[in-house]
């Protein structure tokens, strides 16, 4: 037996659980407040990049119990963390958790009612790619939100910068909608051209 490999599944999954927990404690007020703008119904589809720990996909599963829910995020731990979290709605074929990056959103055209993505829009490799496979699998008339760490308001990567290419990718009606600390909740509507 390997007891460095196992050390290190060992430190994997400590370290995966530590993880979760502070990013749970750190989001929870952020997950409230983006539930309640994004005025969900039951029968909703809604699709979270960068899912983390899966902690608001549990809450939007509760609150869309009819609808269907599903996720992205580039890690494999996450990924894993989130499964487990969210286990029996996966089973019901209620959630759909992938790991692969936010440019390869593997559902058809129009699939989901709305998306959310939390704090990931600075480290997008192709902001306006992203975006655009955002608009891909939001139908016409639903909403994406977009909630961004407090850069400056017309930096590169502030609310400004975001609605631009918000507007260039196919959204509108792109607005600030609130802020929770210093975070930016920024909701478009998927534009019917």
């Amino acid at each position: 037996m390997d007891w460095s490999g196992l050390e290190a599944t060992l430190l994997y999954g400590v370290l995966g659980r530590l993880l979760g927990w502070s990013r749970d404690v750190f989001y929870r007020r952020i997950h409230a407040v983006a539930r309640r703008g994004m005025e969900i119904s039951p029968t909703d589809n809604i699709l979270e990049l960068h899912f983390g720990t899966g902690g608001l996909i549990r809450l939007l599963a509760a609150a869309a119990p009819q609808g269907f829910i599903a996720g992205v995020d580039p890690s494999q731990m996450m990924w894993e963390i989130a499964r487990r979290r969210n286990e029996a709605a996966i089973h019901k074929g209620r959630v759909d958790l992938r790991v692969c990056e936010p440019t390869l959103l593997p559902w058809p055209e129009g699939r989901f009612d709305k998306a959310i993505a939390i704090d990931g829009f600075h480290s997008w490799p192709d902001p306006p790619d992203v975006l655009r496979g955002l608009r891909r699998v939001i139908r016409p008339g639903g909403a994406l939100v977009l909630v961004l760490r407090g850069a400056a308001p017309n930096s590169a990567g502030g609310p400004a910068s975001a609605l631009e290419r918000l507007k260039q990718s196919g959204f509108e009606h792109g607005a600030v909608a609130g802020n929770v600390g210093p975070y930016e909740i920024l909701i478009a509507i998927r534009a019917a051209r």
